[in-house]
């Protein structure tokens, strides 16, 4: 998990376009389960596909339900949205 981390801090350093602003990656450890998930700060415009289905990590979602959805996959392997 610490090189995975360690990773995506060195692609977030390196990158020119501002990916940064655009969400951030966070930790979650539920029972001996641990993972990182993304917290998205901007909206993807699902609402303007045919599909209209929302990503897990959709900032229209409180931070708040998206943090327990993500835990919810770490502790049933469930797949939020």
């Amino acid at each position: 998990m610490e090189l995975l981390e360690r990773t995506y801090q060195k692609f977030l350093a390196a990158s020119t376009g501002g990916l940064d602003a655009l969400g951030k990656v966070i930790r979650l450890r539920e029972n001996n389960r641990e993972g990182l998930f993304y917290l998205r700060n901007t909206c993807c415009l699902y609402y303007t596909s045919a599909e209209a289905s929302k990503f897990s990590s959709c900032c229209l979602d409180s931070v708040e339900d998206r943090i327990t959805a993500y835990r919810r996959v770490l502790a049933e392997g469930v797949v939020p949205h």
